[in-house]
């Protein structure tokens, strides 16, 4: 019979707490289908019952970083990333978002605006409703709150680079 899983996890409320009252309470929460512990520190073992690897949380003596819970193991580590999309900034996203939704449609990092001269967005429309929609979603999407700071978003992109409206 294959045995349920068990979760580790860091609670951070109580990591916080601990923090900012100097108390010691147990960080560490193991999880598993009937019962939810506490510790501060959790041995994982392999079947046979030998030490796999060790959760730690030590308050009192962090590692020099200044690290208070950590994982310590003796065997080897695999390591798995994930890949990365470049992040985004607001106007980079709004041109994409209005070229996906232009007529004809386009990708805004395959245009040819390399030529300062150039006039290509001429060629692509949009209706002027989608594109203040497709402006306030990535106004919110970014968390533009000042007026200021919208009115200057919607100049930029509005004067820059973006499909004429219908």
């Amino acid at each position: 019979m294959k045995k349920k899983k068990t979760i580790i996890h860091v609670n951070k409320h109580e990591l916080k707490h601990n923090t900012k009252t100097g108390e010691t309470r147990p960080v560490l929460t193991v999880k598993t289908y009937n019962s939810n512990d506490y510790a501060h520190e959790a041995v994982i073992k392999d079947k046979q019952g030998n030490e796999v690897a060790r959760i730690v949380y030590r308050p009192d003596k962090p590692l020099s970083c200044g690290a208070r819970v950590w994982i310590e193991t003796s065997n080897d580590v695999e390591l798995i990333q994930y890949p990365q999309e470049e992040p985004l900034d607001a106007v980079t996203y709004c041109y994409k978002r209005l070229y996906e939704e232009s007529t004809p449609k386009a990708n805004f990092f395959e245009l040819p605006y390399k030529d300062k001269d150039s006039k290509f967005f001429l060629d692509y429309e949009i209706e002027e409703s989608r594109m203040n929609e497709i402006m306030d979603e990535t106004i919110n999407k970014f968390k533009i709150k000042h007026k200021i700071w919208k009115r200057a978003f919607r100049n930029t992109i509005l004067f820059g680079c973006s499909p004429k409206t219908k």
